[in-house]
């Protein structure tokens, strides 16, 4: 694992297309850390990566690759899992989420232990987002969008949703800036 995390380290903080985000994301960071973004590292067009570096460790503490298509995005997450980068992880994290990437995109964010984000964070986002004035729907393969316009509304949901052992690992929901249809 340390391997990857320095050759990660490597690819983002050593690449000249790499663009620092920190003020973008509204983030004030300690001495040692930068928050970069990197286009299409792998080749592929529509995906981006962002992570947080720490270069006094030589680590990544925080990481993100955001697949576009269109205007909405979905991301993987990930947390380094040392203490000593908790509050730095906390803060940076709802700051990349809610005031870099969802001012640029819908994110879809699913409750699938999969995906990485699972269900407690899944709920925690839609909360914040409906506490911000965000619009958040839940989002159906193949069905029209519905409005969650409120904390009762996302409660009821979620007593829908995972009331049902098969439906508990495959929720989506879509947060956007502005009324979706």
């Amino acid at each position: 694992m340390y391997d990857r995390i320095q050759g990660l380290y490597q690819a983002i903080g050593g690449a000249e297309r790499a663009i620092d985000i920190s003020a973008d994301a509204g983030c004030v960071l300690p001495p040692g850390y930068r928050l970069l973004r990197l286009d299409d590292r792998d080749g592929q067009q529509g995906t981006y990566e962002i992570a947080l570096l720490n270069d006094l460790e030589i680590s990544v503490v925080y990481y993100n690759k955001v697949t576009v298509k269109a205007d909405t995005a979905t991301r993987k997450a990930w947390r380094c899992p040392s203490a000593q980068h908790a509050t730095v992880i906390a803060d940076i994290a709802d700051k990349v989420f809610f005031d870099y990437l969802v001012q640029r995109h819908s994110m879809v964010l699913s409750d699938d232990q999969e995906t990485g984000e699972g269900s407690h964070y899944w709920l925690r986002q839609l909360s914040h987002a409906l506490k911000r004035g965000l619009k958040i729907y839940e989002y159906g393969s193949g069905e029209p969008l519905r409005s969650i316009e409120d904390q009762v509304a996302l409660s009821e949901l979620v007593d829908r949703v995972w009331s049902t052992p098969k439906n508990s690992s495959s929720t989506l929901a879509l947060i956007c800036r502005t009324s979706c249809s």
